[in-house]
């Protein structure tokens, strides 16, 4: 057995113990991410034009379930939840209607750049995957109503704070 498929069965493992933890417990990961989920609302609805929150990979598992996040392969990484990533919630304003449209994407290193400790530069940037939520559908170039979005998390919010 090589080194790859060693490391795809440890991951899997891994990946394993986040589903059964949160992803099949929506209301366990709802209470859970209850306070991060109320904060993001609180500052996507705020002035400021850029929030940084910093958590752990089981703070990632928890917020993805909460919000219903359809099941999702990482290009070129062997974990679903790999250490450093990032959630980057966008919000866009379409010019013509002035509608407001959200998109929720999974920036992150690959296993290789991992493995090597490759610097992130614009030469050699993180992977970035669009992630699509349950009851948030996409449009042609992958946003969502901000109005839907907000409802999905709203609920999320609601359903964790029982």
């Amino acid at each position: 057995v090589d080194s790859q498929e060693k490391w795809r069965a440890i991951n899997e493992i891994k990946n394993e113990y986040y589903r059964t933890l949160f992803k099949n417990n929506e209301a366990l990961a709802q209470n859970a991410s209850y306070p991060l989920l109320a904060f993001i609302q609180q500052q996507l609805n705020s002035e400021n034009k850029i929030n940084l929150l910093v958590g752990h990979d089981s703070n990632i598992v928890a917020l993805l379930a909460a919000l219903g996040v359809e099941p999702y392969e990482l290009n070129d990484s062997l974990e679903n939840i790999p250490i450093g990533g990032k959630l980057l919630f966008e919000v866009w304003k379409h010019k013509p209607s002035g509608k407001l449209k959200f998109k929720l994407d999974y920036v992150y290193q690959t296993t290789e750049q991992l493995i090597n400790i490759t610097p992130l530069s614009l030469a050699t940037p993180p992977n970035q995957t669009a992630l699509t939520l349950k009851g948030c559908e996409k449009d042609e170039k992958g946003f969502c109503d901000y109005e839907r979005f907000q409802q999905v998390l709203s609920e999320s919010i609601k359903n964790g704070k029982k």
